[in-house]
């Protein structure tokens, strides 16, 4: 620790301790910090990261332990530090007004606002020198000519609040015409030649490949599986996943998939395992079975903690080098091997003079151990031993040699929702309990630790809850407990999942508008009602899954309408841009098309069930399953049992729309029934 700490010190987040050191005199976002600009009249310097950026510690580096730019932010600013993964309203809020200033966005995020929080100039990295020039220029201007800056201010900040705010209704919308056109969109934007969305840098784009495997669900069209396929190959193959440890990284800079930037997220690692499960049930394929385990299995390896809560990411860097862990020199590689074995690496993993990083090797999957035998000219056994003795050994040496990626150790309820559904359909397809176990314990430590009344809280940090929680920590969650009841029949996740719905009707609606931000910190500056899907699903797409869960458990119309009200609320943009809205039009097809209600009565456990549920999950389908003992205590599954009869056997009662098959005590003609329903109904 430095001689003499600014304020940060005593921050719980680590982005935000790892500046403690700074010369500036850095706020966190709060009424001190903005008390402080409103009585000296000093506009705020807001610069928004998180402690897995590389460029945020390049900026750093570079600039805030500089001397020159400390002085000009002490003497002529507020210089405030936020971590966009605790408040995300904060980053959304000045994002948007940076895109809109700048036409582009990124973090680090560098904002000038007036003392009121009102955005007047923006950008994201700037080098030292021109971040000393734009200081200078702005400190000046404020002094000569601040009325002409809040005026531009306050038109900025009307167009963000008119983005943020959307609330406009259209009318008479078509959602399957809305379905048709989000497929559009993302077909036209889909890389045929190397996967993925778009033609340079590649991001997982995760709802996106959710809304192609529904599209190619309800239409058979067999171009949307296909991408999904060949877009989830280079994931798996190529440079997104680390090949030694498992887990995926966040992005890669290049069109081909095989330059990352080397940062791990939860809500990436997340996400992929979840959509390689329902692509496994979409094509039968163990390459994406395995891939989801070996996922799954670095998380709870190097992301869990005692309490049974994820840790939000990894860093890019270690020791101050990006992908510093992952790199391979071929000093390195004929010291972990050997030079002859070094010699088959490189093969294996694609070294060439043209993809290297810095002269060091980021290992892509360039041979199948299939392509090494015939490479070796060797039995196929013998070329699996050498692949696997190779990779073992390179984890060994990574493990003791290289320096390894700080962790950050906040456990953020939104991101751990998403782990629960990953782990909970990992369960289904694979029976290991582990996967089951660490679901409940996640799903239990958020009701324990970071229910905080009336709402999730988004932040659990070193034994306390934030004072605040958005719609998406609520609304996912009570989805993965919907999830998580599948994978247990433990009613008590579907009591939950009700519990959250009603404390987002209490909480998140506010005279009709829904609210994805109340409380939070950014409301300070502006209350966000907005629906648009990221990385992961807004908040107000994920009520839409979690109401039509319910009201497929249910039958209970009132879930319908809530959901199809949200969908209305967003119908104008849309209409306009439907591939921003990818899991909201996934989401709500689910109860305006025809989905899935499976409900077996079971008195105790049986083969027969569990060699019809582990079969069930192979197949890929949309709805919900049950299975009860008699009289469910749950309320929302007292009407889906109404009029069912319990025997000594199971009984399947399957219905697909407005279709059902009759029941069966045979599990094997339930799943023929489960085939046949569908068809029916599609006639």
């Amino acid at each position: 620790m430095c001689g003499k700490p600014n304020r940060l010190v005593n921050s719980k987040s680590r982005y935000l301790r790892l500046h403690a050191c700074d010369p500036i005199d850095w706020y966190e976002w709060g009424e001190e910090a903005f008390q402080k600009a409103m009585a000296e009249n000093k506009p705020i310097f807001l610069s928004i990261g998180y402690s897995s950026c590389h460029w945020c510690h390049v900026m750093h580096r570079e600039s805030f332990l500089d001397p020159e730019v400390a002085s000009i932010l002490n003497t002529y600013f507020v210089p405030i530090k936020v971590d966009r993964e605790e408040m995300p309203d904060v980053d959304e809020i000045y994002m948007t007004a940076t895109i809109a200033i700048t036409g582009s966005g990124g973090w680090p995020l560098t904002v000038f606002l007036t003392p009121d929080l009102k955005v007047f100039y923006a950008g994201t990295y700037f080098p030292r020198d021109r971040l000393v020039e734009i200081l200078n220029a702005i400190k000046d201007l404020w002094i000569r000519d601040r009325d002409r800056v809040l005026a531009a201010a306050g038109e900025i900040q009307s167009a963000v609040i008119n983005y943020l705010s959307a609330q406009e209704v259209k009318k008479g919308i078509n959602i399957n015409d809305i379905f048709e056109k989000a497929f559009t969109e993302i077909s036209a934007s889909f890389d045929p030649v190397f996967g993925g969305f778009g033609f340079s840098s590649k991001f997982p784009m995760i709802p996106y490949l959710d809304l192609l495997l529904r599209y190619w669900f309800r239409r058979g069209d067999d171009t949307a599986l296909r991408m999904v396929v060949r877009t989830a190959n280079s994931m798996v193959r190529l440079g997104l996943q680390d090949h030694l440890a498992g887990g995926f990284f966040r992005y890669t800079v290049d069109r081909s998939w095989r330059i990352p930037h080397f940062e791990k997220m939860l809500y990436d690692n997340a996400q992929i395992a979840r959509i390689l499960v329902d692509l496994y049930r979409a094509t039968g394929s163990l390459e994406y079975i395995v891939t989801a385990r070996k996922t799954v299995d670095f998380m709870l390896e190097n992301m869990l903690s005692r309490e049974g809560l994820f840790y939000s990411s990894l860093d890019a860097e270690a020791d101050g080098v990006e992908g510093g862990a992952y790199l391979w020199s071929e000093e390195e590689l004929i010291e972990a091997l050997g030079r002859d074995k070094a010699e088959i690496a490189k093969n294996i993993y694609g070294w060439s003079q043209t993809t290297l990083i810095h002269e060091r090797m980021h290992p892509v999957r360039a041979m199948s151990p299939m392509d090494l035998a015939r490479f070796l000219k060797k039995p196929y056994d013998e070329a699996l031993r050498i692949y696997s003795e190779i990779e073992a050994k390179l984890y060994e040496y990574r493990l003791s040699k290289k320096p390894k990626p700080h962790i950050d150790e906040k456990h953020l309820a939104d991101w751990n929702s998403l782990a629960i559904t990953a782990l909970a359909r990992l369960y289904l397809v694979t029976w290991d309990q582990r996967y089951l176990e660490a679901a409940r314990k996640a799903a239990d430590a958020i009701k324990s630790k970071m229910w905080i009344g009336d709402r999730v809280a988004h932040v659990y940090y070193e034994g306390e809850a934030s004072k605040w929680g958005y719609l998406s920590d609520s609304s996912l969650y009570g989805s993965a407990c919907v999830d998580l009841y599948m994978a247990t029949n433990d009613e008590k996740y579907l009591e939950i999942a009700v519990e959250i719905s009603q404390s987002i009707e209490k909480v998140f609606i506010k005279d009709g508008a829904i609210i994805e931000n109340p409380d939070a910190p950014g409301s300070k500056s502006i209350a966000i009602s907005t629906f648009v899907d990221s990385a992961i699903p807004s908040g107000a797409s994920a009520t839409i899954d979690l109401y039509s869960k319910l009201y497929l458990y249910s039958g209970d119309n009132s879930y319908r309408e809530k959901a199809l009200e949200i969908f209305r609320r967003s119908s104008k943009y849309i209409d306009q841009v439907p591939q921003q809205y990818a899991a909201m039009i996934t989401y709500i097809d689910t109860i305006v098309n025809p989905s899935y209600q499976v409900a077996v009565t079971l008195v105790s456990e049986d083969q027969g069930y569990e060699l019809f549920i582990k079969n069930l999950w192979k197949k890929y389908w949309v709805g919900v399953t049950s299975a009860s003992a008699p009289n469910p205590r749950s309320k929302v599954l007292r009407e889906l049992y109404r009029g069912k009869m319990w025997g000594e056997k199971p009984i399947y009662y399957i219905c697909y729309g407005t279709i059902c098959a009759l029941p069966t005590q045979d599990p094997e003609e339930a799943l023929r029934r489960f085939d046949e329903v569908k068809s029916q109904n599609s006639r």
